[in-house]
């Protein structure tokens, strides 16, 4: 949501807080360090707002999964164990793992997918325990991601949603987008996949169905394996949605979600307001104050897409 699994290809990483001695905050990326390189920034600039600054007297120790989430525990441990104070997670499988590691660390959620849903947290207004940060509900996000899709592509009736089964509370979500595809007469089709192998035999099986469209779920899996399946979109001429816009950037059709660097400065300054004192269970969880709708022009004209005029105005186009 992230095989040298990068250990120490990031050492830690000095940030600033006034008057004080150095503190430890642990963060574990789903993904490698070229990826995260801009949201440990972005987490920075959070904690900036607080008047923390960087080179200072403040250190952050960073894990990378390289998106292999069974990695967690170990990467999670490795933090505890260096005396991290505070522990940045984004995925929802690392955000379970970090509560099954410790109950008294506190935990900064960045992005994890409705985590009271999943009982990371008791409620979002009144989190309890030691979880609080930054949330995405994923059924809404990913529902309207179907909406913007179907209004670049209003003759798709036909759409396959990938979702990978492994991910806690993916049935909810195929559900709500079932649900929103009903309200739209469109016909959703729910494509798994959980490993690798397993995405080699749902493209297959795509390629035999030929749905109008495809809406790719927001799964760290896909994310890890994104160029395959653009690449397959692409052969196939089938338009496609993604949660992501880096995605977008390397071919994708269009994408929409939370801009994942405002999920990170606000999960900055949860770190902040914790490490000053402030306990998780008494902060409310937060969600993204932004929402990005990316739309790829060159994969547009290729599949011979139109892109509306009401999507322009609110898209960034990428060429």
């Amino acid at each position: 949501m992230l095989q040298g699994i990068g250990l120490a290809l990031w050492g830690p990483v000095a940030l600033a807080q006034p008057g004080g001695k150095a503190r430890r905050v642990g963060i574990v990326f789903s993904t490698d360090p070229r990826t995260s390189a801009p949201y440990l920034d972005a987490l920075a600039r959070g904690l900036e707002q607080h008047g923390y600054r960087r080179d200072r007297d403040f250190v952050v120790d960073v894990r990378h999964a390289e998106g292999r989430p069974e990695r967690y525990p170990a990467l999670v441990r490795e933090l505890l164990d260096a005396r991290a104070e505070v522990l940045v997670v984004g995925a929802n499988s690392g955000v379970i793992a970090a509560k099954a590691a410790t109950s008294t660390v506190p935990i900064v959620m960045a992005g994890a997918l409705a985590p009271d849903a999943m009982g990371l947290v008791a409620t979002l207004a009144r989190p309890g325990g030691n979880v609080t940060g930054v949330a995405n509900m994923s059924g809404s996000v990913t529902a309207k991601r179907l909406q913007l899709l179907h209004e670049l592509v209003p003759g798709a009736t036909r759409i396959a949603y990938l979702t990978n089964p492994a991910v806690p509370g993916w049935d909810r979500t195929v559900k709500t987008v079932e649900d929103a595809g009903a309200t739209m007469a469109l016909r959703i089709s729910a494509a798994t996949a959980s490993t690798p192998e397993e995405i080699d035999r749902m493209l297959a099986s795509l390629a035999e169905q030929r749905p109008d469209a495809i809406l790719v779920g927001n799964a760290l899996l896909f994310w890890m394996h994104r160029r395959r399946i653009v690449d397959f979109c692409a052969r196939h001429r089938i338009p496609a949605g993604y949660a992501y816009g880096e995605v977008v950037r390397e071919g994708g059709l269009t994408s929409y979600a939370s801009s994942l660097e405002d999920t990170f400065r606000l999960a900055g300054t949860f770190v902040a307001r914790i490490l000053g004192g402030a306990k998780p269970a008494d902060l409310p969880v937060e969600m993204p104050t932004r929402y990005e709708l990316h739309v790829n022009a060159t994969t547009a004209k290729a599949l011979g897409i139109p892109i509306p005029a009401a999507i322009r105005a609110n898209a960034e186009i990428v060429d």
